[in-house]
């Protein structure tokens, strides 16, 4: 690869990995391995059809080079499955009435559930890279025993080991390894089936090879056995060695409260996301995320608070019983996501330390966080609060952008703002807003009551 002559020209950075000695050459290749793909197309139905029909070897290759172009970090077993899972629709949609519906609706499924995918998997190697191997062990214990649970621990434990060393191979680029061992684990998850005492892995396991991954990760959660103690065993808590045991690790003696934090907050969450609308607990996670992390863009705040409020329409939508493990998930991948950024793009102290000191306690910190006392704000600039007659035109989420990028101007200057003085601050903008918006002439309005929310502002920001 470093002998070929158009390497260094199509990617620079590989001049400085090609200068190095095995085994740092190959990790500084995977480590540059996100590139820029160009965006999933909808495909020519009449001509994935005919090279479906023709040439159905060369189309699926066809699949698995496009898949891996575009999510350089999921694993290949996971890229192969994809792809099949692709060659599967295409086999569909040829043969529907409506084809052009079918590929646009299938098509667009299949590109949503891969980049999702990616970031399971990109997030479950941003935790091996960051935390000691006991992390990664007991996430995968508790994975494992959510979706078995009449099975023993020894069984468990055994498959957590096999898959931790797995993930290992995976994620530090060895394809080969990485794609023998996920067969393998598989295969072994199949072959002590019975040991699982799950009525949902027979199905899976009689697919052939290449289909038994995606269709085991994609199995219910058994159900939980009815001779299960709903309470935790009297062995961890009542023992008369329990302290020599656990010493400073009080996980059992916290567990009930840090379960019932989480819930309370679930449902603090899902009340206020019932009683203001979209927009509006947009505008309340945005004046709760701000003060915290001033230094992140505006287009980095607007992304994240507006994926956590589709995270709470969606988990809010759940059963009552379904609703904690839900938001659980997203919050952890989109944390994730940031303290992944914060280790390449320095946001301040407080956010490292949430990134950095506890995979446990990450989402707990970050919504303890407070104002950032580091951050000093930049001084008042009327420029930055000038609004004109394109906040009334785009669409509607340009338009959202647009009016809460001003809320994040006021409070990033102003993080210790009441919930009273920002209701107020929204509504006196909106009253602008929605005046100028409905008036013939949007500009010449928008010009008219500018001084008069410039005055709100400066009185509020004490200018």
């Amino acid at each position: 690869m470093c002998k070929h002559p158009e390497l260094a020209e199509r990617y620079p950075w590989s001049v400085e990995c090609c200068a190095k000695a095995e085994p740092e050459r190959e990790k500084c290749f995977h480590d540059h391995r996100d590139i820029e793909a160009e965006q999933y197309q909808v495909p020519d139905f009449d001509v994935a059809c005919k090279e479906h029909k023709e040439n159905h070897d060369h189309a699926f290759n066809q699949y698995i080079d496009k898949i891996s172009k575009r999510h350089s970090s999921i694993f290949p077993p996971t890229i192969v499955a994809r792809a099949r899972q692709y060659d599967t629709v295409v086999t569909e949609c040829c043969e529907a009435e409506d084809k052009p519906t079918c590929f646009r609706a299938r098509f667009a499924e299949v590109v949503k559930t891969t980049y999702y995918i990616e970031q399971k998997q990109k997030h479950i190697c941003h935790i091996a890279s960051k935390f000691p191997e006991r992390v990664p062990q007991a996430i995968n214990i508790a994975f494992i025993s959510q979706k078995h649970p009449a099975a023993s621990f020894d069984l468990v434990h055994k498959f957590t080991t096999e898959a931790v060393h797995m993930m290992k191979d995976c994620c530090k680029g060895d394809v080969v390894e990485c794609m023998v061992e996920g067969l393998e684990y598989t295969q072994h998850i199949c072959d002590d089936q019975e040991k699982f005492f799950s009525p949902n892995l027979k199905v899976c396991c009689e697919k052939p090879l290449l289909e038994r991954t995606p269709c085991i990760m994609a199995l219910p959660k058994d159900d939980i056995p009815a001779d299960l103690p709903k309470e935790l065993p009297k062995e961890f808590v009542e023992d008369e060695h329990v302290c020599d045991q656990f010493k400073d690790h009080k996980d059992p003696q916290l567990l009930a409260a840090g379960i019932k934090e989480s819930q309370d907050l679930q449902k603090q969450h899902c009340d206020a996301y019932e009683h203001l609308g979209p927009y509006g607990f947009n505008i309340q996670l945005l004046g709760a995320y701000v003060p915290k992390m001033r230094q992140v863009s505006d287009a980095t705040l607007l992304e994240v608070t507006d994926k956590m409020t589709k995270f709470a329409g969606k988990c809010c939508a759940l059963p009552q019983n379904q609703r904690l493990s839900c938001a659980e998930e997203k919050l952890d991948l989109l944390l994730g996501q940031m303290c992944e950024r914060q280790a390449t793009t320095f946001i301040n102290d407080q956010v490292r330390h949430c990134c950095d000191d506890s995979y446990a306690d990450r989402r707990p910190c970050f919504t303890k966080l407070g104002v950032d006392p580091s951050y000093q704000p930049p001084a008042f600039d009327e420029s930055a609060f000038k609004v004109g007659a394109d906040i009334c035109e785009g669409s509607e989420q340009e338009q959202k952008n647009k009016r809460l990028t001003l809320l994040i101007h006021v409070l990033k200057l102003k993080p210790d703002i009441s919930k009273e003085k920002m209701k107020e601050t929204v509504e006196e903008f909106t009253k602008a807003r929605e005046k100028c918006c409905a008036a013939p002439d949007h500009q010449l309005c928008f010009e008219t009551e500018r001084p008069t929310f410039l005055l709100h502002l400066k009185e509020l920001l004490g200018h």
